[in-house]
């Protein structure tokens, strides 16, 4: 508050004679006793209004300043003076005075828009300054670790028993208790670099990643993630932007790599392109996706699969009252790259696979009076459907159906500024939830298990 106090006196020195520059420079308080201030508070918010009104910005920042000197605790007149600030070119100081509304006041309902506008605005605007005379790669880096429990470690059944179909008759067989769902504790390592530079119009960001979950006990589901891949994502029309969801247009590329236990599990490579549009408080968005999967040690399983999306993207921003709600929905079609050949055994089981997924997030900024912070609910709701029986030997070659529901909460707070004075770099903690069960008509595939993990996660 103090600093901006002197950017506004600051402001009001450079603005008038040589007296009151000195005057304003080392007594900012005394402003008050300037001809000006004498007048009646609403008089000179009037003016102000008048003034930028008139397309006198300058004139309007230091009627502004002089109501905010003399009445601080009214969100009109600093949500004035940064608007006059932007339109006078100043974006450093209309963002300080944006962000110090936002952490200060709760914006009324009929300013909300308002505030919205002008945050996206300012944004746009310092993206297309930055744009300009920053030609050169911003390296970012981010490692997350965290500690949990997990009761389905190696993705186990939740049956004891399994009937399998033979000519002779239908047979129970036990399920050996290695393949039963076990409960372990767990530790995970996230680890993501990434570059970005403006580009031909576009933002453009490399990036590798990598993340690794060690079991306590159950080795032999360990999973080790390493995954590269390439961005360009192009910012919509100005016009655009100044709402409150921005617009904009990306394609990308993936390169995953998957290892359970030791062992090669999964390459896949995935393309993608997606479309947002502008929304004063909310935008659509619609995308497509190729993901070429290879199972190294099932070849029989690799597959290709194509997916539409769409999106609802809402956002809200009031400094502590900020949230976001995002709706997506999914639909997939997984074709085998070879089809089922039952005489040599080559082939995907079940043929192709229709995937239909609908998934909830909802993210809310936690006022200081709850620990600040930020928290995060997700829930996704996805069926998979078979074209074609998945084996002779399970219920007499149903097709493959398969449900399955997960929910998850986390709660992020940022660490103290002694912490991240003391490390050299920001960071947060984390607790995390998260649950899922996956229902099926084949027993083989009904499964369900919890996890609950608490971390840290540090960027720079």
């Amino acid at each position: 508050m103090k600093n901006l106090y002197w950017q506004i006196a600051r402001y009001l020195a450079r603005h008038a004679g040589f007296g009151k520059r000195l005057f304003a420079a080392v007594f900012p308080t005394f402003i008050l006793l300037s001809p000006l201030q004498a007048a009646p508070l609403e008089e000179l918010y009037r003016e102000g209004l008048q003034a930028l009104s008139a397309g006198q910005p300058s004139r309007a920042r230091e009627l502004f300043a002089r109501v905010i000197e003399l009445d601080s605790s009214q969100p009109g007149p600093w949500l004035d003076f940064a608007i006059a600030a932007r339109a006078e070119g100043d974006l450093g100081l209309a963002d300080d005075v944006l962000q110090m509304l936002l952490s200060r006041f709760v914006i009324p309902q009929h300013l909300v828009p308002v505030v919205e506008r002008l945050r996206a605005e300012i944004d746009q605007a310092m993206t297309v300054a930055r744009a300009s005379l920053d030609q050169r790669w911003r390296l970012r880096t981010r490692l997350s670790t965290a500690v949990g429990s997990d009761s389905n470690a190696n993705g186990g059944l939740t049956i004891n028993s399994l009937a399998l179909t033979f000519p002779e008759g239908s047979f129970l067989f036990p399920i050996n208790p290695s393949l039963k769902r076990r409960a372990d504790e767990f530790f995970v390592f996230n680890f993501l670099f990434s570059a970005q530079r403006y580009w031909e119009g576009g933002l453009i960001e490399p990036f590798l990643r990598a993340r690794t979950r060690e079991n306590f006990s159950v080795r032999d589901f360990n999973t080790n993630e390493l995954a590269a891949g390439l961005s360009w994502t192009i910012p919509g029309e100005s016009a655009g932007a100044a709402q409150g969801v921005a617009s904009f247009s990306r394609v990308s590329l993936t390169q995953q790599n998957i290892r359970l236990g030791g062992r090669g599990l999964l390459d896949s490579t995935q393309i993608s392109a997606e479309h947002q549009w502008s929304g004063r408080t909310c935008g659509p968005a619609v995308g497509l996706q190729l993901d070429d999967r290879s199972f190294l040690a099932q070849r029989n399983l690799d597959s290709r699969v194509f997916w539409g999306l769409g999106r609802w993207v809402c956002e809200s921003s009031g400094g502590r009252h900020s949230r976001r709600l995002q709706v997506q929905g999914r639909m997939g079609h997984e074709r085998a790259k070879e089809p089922l050949n039952y005489l040599s055994g080559s082939g995907r089981t079940g043929g192709n696979t229709d995937h239909i997924e609908v998934g909830f997030l909802y993210l809310q900024a936690v006022p200081s009076w709850l620990g600040s912070g930020r928290l995060e609910a997700e829930a996704v709701f996805a069926q998979a459907r078979d074209s074609d029986g998945y084996s002779m030997l399970l219920e007499n070659n149903e097709r493959r159906s398969i449900n399955r529901s997960s929910i998850g909460v986390a709660y992020s707070r940022p660490i103290s500024a002694d912490s991240r004075a003391f490390l050299g770099l920001g960071g947060e903690l984390n607790v995390l939830w998260q649950a899922f069960e996956q229902r099926s008509n084949l027993e083989i595939f009904r499964t369900q298990g919890r996890q609950v993990s608490i971390g840290a996660t540090f960027f720079w």
